[in-house]
């Protein structure tokens, strides 16, 4: 049995470890259960040195996906708060320039583009 920790000290040495190797040992570590190199998911995540949730998440997504789900996917973020038409509107906005006895200003500054987009577009 692998005493706690020891395979995190091992990583630390060779330096350069990234999360997915510390995904993959954590998960294979855990795989080998009880009768193998350690006592199930609480000394995985000693060894991972991640919590136990995180290591059930990476065996449902390994079980789900093997080991493409074990990779960071991309995080979907917050969703755009211009749509593609109120995007080209901005964009032909930049591109076209003020016009200072229109706008009021010789160049744009972003409280002016703020100003137009709330004005005309609701956003």
């Amino acid at each position: 049995m692998i005493a706690a920790g020891g395979m995190r000290s091992e990583a630390a040495e060779i330096g350069g470890v990234g999360l997915q190797t510390v995904r993959d040992w954590v998960v294979a570590f855990n795989a080998d259960g009880p009768d193998g190199l350690i006592d199930g998911k609480g000394e995985a995540a000693e060894i991972g040195g991640v919590g136990l949730q995180t290591v059930r998440d990476w065996v449902v997504a390994f079980n789900a996906d093997g080991p493409d789900g074990l990779i960071d996917g991309k995080a979907p973020g917050a969703r755009p708060r211009l749509n593609a038409d109120q995007r080209e509107v901005l964009r032909a906005l930049v591109e076209q320039g003020p016009t200072p006895a229109a706008h009021g200003v010789v160049r744009w500054r972003l409280c002016d583009l703020t100003q137009i987009l709330c004005e005309d577009h609701g956003v």
